[in-house]
This record gives structure tokens, sequence and C-alpha cells, in this order.
């Protein structure tokens, strides 16, 4: 006998954040592996020099690490010590995790070295399981 539907039941468990919080550093000296924390997490400037890339051409890079889970923070941005927003590109974002650590590294482009900024976090808070249930057929042949 041949097949004629293929049947598919169950279902998908989403997690989703139900807020978010806005958190900043206090001011930090740009300088290489200057740390500071951030609603407990652990940042460190790193990785400066010129960028391999840079739509807007800036010649400063540099690298925001930290081992945290990555899915936890929305975005990260640069302010100046007045609390308004550097000029800035974002280069990208690597993660690496090996074992239960996971290190995090976002990439900033900048017109320039600044001597001193805040680091500023969009991070999600709260979390709400949604169960998403499906009862598929899909008729096959012809």
């Amino acid at each position: 006998m041949d097949a004629q539907a293929v049947l598919a039941k169950g279902s998908i468990t989403l997690i989703k954040a139900t807020g978010k919080e806005n958190l900043r550093s206090d001011k930090i000296a740009v300088k290489e592996e200057a740390k500071t924390t951030v609603g407990g997490i652990e940042f460190t400037l790193q990785d400066f020099g010129t960028p391999q890339w840079s739509q807007k051409n800036y010649p400063f890079k540099l690298k925001i690490a930290a081992q945290t889970d990555p899915s936890a923070i929305e975005s990260i941005t640069l302010l100046g010590l007045d609390g308004t927003e550097l000029d800035f590109e974002e280069g990208g974002k690597s993660t690496m995790s090996f074992g239960n650590v996971t290190n995090v590294g976002w990439t900033f482009n900048l017109p320039e070295q600044p001597k001193e900024m805040v680091i500023s976090v969009e991070r999600y808070t709260g979390q709400e399981t949604i169960v998403v249930p499906f009862d598929i057929e899909a008729t096959v042949g012809l």
C-alpha cells in the first residue's frame, strides 16, 4: 500500500522575554583590558585597532567581551559621559561556547578612540513559556 499522507502532531515550546531593562556602567577609561560590571555581567574592552571593514570608514575598532548568555542581551550602546550616544557603527557580534562557558564579543567601529565612555546594556527580563500545538496533514503523491 502506498502512502497517501504524512501526519505530524505535537507541540513546540517557545520561551519569550516578558520585559526589558536598560542598565548603564559607571564611566570606563577606554583602554585595553579595562573592565566594568553592568547588571552583574563583567565586560572587558579589548581588541583595539583598525577595523577590517567599515561602511563609514571609521579608523578605530574595539570589542566589548563578556561571559554571558548572548540571548539575554538585546543591544549594547556606547555613550559619552553626558549620556548621549557616541557616533559608532556595529562591526559584528561573535559567540563561542566551550562546556558551560559562553564568551560573547560585540565589535564597534568609531571615528576616534574616546578617552572615557559609558556602556549601556538593554537586556531582557523575565520569561514566559508558550506551548504551540500543531496537527499537520499533508497529502503525497498524485
